[in-house]
């Protein structure tokens, strides 16, 4: 099983199958937001949107990790408060490179409405001491209990590998930077954060575009200023390997691996995508261990291909060998047949995907804070197509032991 929800990649397939029948609209407002409308369902009523804030938890803030993580506890509760009053329920994700809202509108929303929930996301509503002390235990909790070595159960290997890595802290910061945020600090923050200026808005239907572009215009923009940066990922995804163990009654190893692949911006992006679905139907890599999870995480500026071997009842050591050794004859003997079939594959999973319209409204704010456009990917299906076995190769040749980092949980 794979899930390539976070790979941009997924986008252009949107358009391959009928462009002539989806339209997309993009609009900038004065204020800096951008409204996407689609043609993906013209119904009267409109139940969902997606919401993006730019930049994730590689967000720092005067030098200093969390903020996002924290935004994400702040806007989260105050939309809380809204939410049985109005009838709406929403969901938030918190990734490297933004911040998600998902909401799910009643079909009677008014205008009125949804300036209230602008006004809670936009608005420079006062945080109250009680309470902020109250949003930072929470989520120095969290922090805590994504290292409990229970829980770790889907970091990227990239990430865990490299100790000096903003990843190895985690998605939600370190503890200790997380503690020392003040108030007024954290209010200087989301002022730019939360703001149109740094948010992307995906409607799935062009019935609502007047309405909301009305809704969001008397918010003004804020700027980012030196205060804010971005770690990059580029520096970090360092060839190592990290041992961890976790106890359990059960006597086996989950293992995970890494492979350097390329950003998300980069047509190459696609080869590693073809290359997981390919390992992904290997007989032999699949004979490993008893459960086989495979997936190229694509983002800004760097990404990774990472396997997972769970279930290991052997050496791990062993069982890495025997993976590199089938690495190293795939990039020597794989046939055009082997491709065809994982095109074909890729193409029939794409298209059941987007078939939902919340992963369609996804992908397409995914698209747009990658790239600031997503017209580069109307032709997907056929760029995919002429993929030919030579660049699978070569890309196949760079998952070899000098490029991998790796990470053993090891249960007894």
């Amino acid at each position: 099983m794979i899930i390539i929800l976070l790979i941009c990649t997924i986008v252009c397939s949107i358009f391959s199958s009928s462009t002539s029948e989806l339209s997309l609209k993009r609009l900038r407002l004065k204020n800096g937001s951008v409204l996407i409308s689609s043609s993906f369902d013209d119904s009267k009523n409109l139940n969902m949107i997606g919401l993006f804030f730019k930049h994730g938890s590689t967000l720092k803030f005067n030098k200093k990790t969390g903020f996002s993580a924290l935004a994400q506890e702040v806007l989260s509760s105050r939309l809380k408060k809204l939410a049985k009053d109005i009838g709406f329920r929403y969901r938030a994700y918190l990734d490297w490179d933004y911040l998600y809202y998902t909401l799910y509108l009643p079909s009677d929303v008014s205008a009125s409405d949804l300036f209230r929930i602008w006004s809670a996301l936009y608005g420079d509503t006062t945080i109250s001491d009680m309470d902020f002390a109250a949003y930072k235990g929470e989520l120095g909790s969290l922090i805590k209990y994504e290292f409990d070595r229970k829980a770790i159960n889907s970091s990227m290997i990239g990430f865990l590998s490299h100790h000096k890595s903003i990843y190895s802290i985690g998605k939600y910061g370190s503890v200790e930077d997380v503690n020392s945020i003040q108030k007024d600090e954290f209010n200087s923050f989301l002022r730019c954060y939360a703001n149109p200026n740094n948010s992307i808005i995906v409607l799935s239907s062009k019935n609502y575009e007047s309405i909301f572009k009305n809704s969001i215009a008397s918010f003004k923009p804020c700027f980012m200023d030196e205060r804010f940066s971005n770690e990059s990922m580029v520096n970090f995804i360092v060839p190592g390997r990290s041992v961890a163990y976790l106890k359990s009654s059960k006597k086996n190893f989950t293992i995970r691996l890494g492979f350097p692949s390329v950003s998300c911006s980069r047509k190459e992006s696609l080869v590693y995508d073809l290359i997981s679905q390919l390992l992904i139907e290997d007989e032999v890599i699949s004979s490993l261990s008893g459960q086989v999870y495979i997936e190229n995480n694509c983002y800004l500026d760097k990404g990774v291909l990472e396997i997972v071997l769970a279930n290991v009842k052997k050496d791990p050591d062993e069982i890495v060998t025997k993976l590199i050794q089938r690495l190293s004859f795939l990039s020597s003997s794989l046939d055009q047949s082997e491709l065809i079939n994982a095109k074909n594959d890729l193409n029939k999973m794409y298209s059941s995907i987007l078939n939902d319209k919340e992963s369609f409204i996804s992908l397409i704010g995914k698209s747009y804070v990658y790239f600031g456009a997503y017209s580069d990917f109307i032709n997907y299906k056929k760029r995919l197509d002429v993929l030919g076995p030579t660049e699978v190769r070569d890309a196949l040749k760079t998952l070899n032991y000098e490029n991998m980092f790796n990470l053993y949980l090891k249960q007894e």
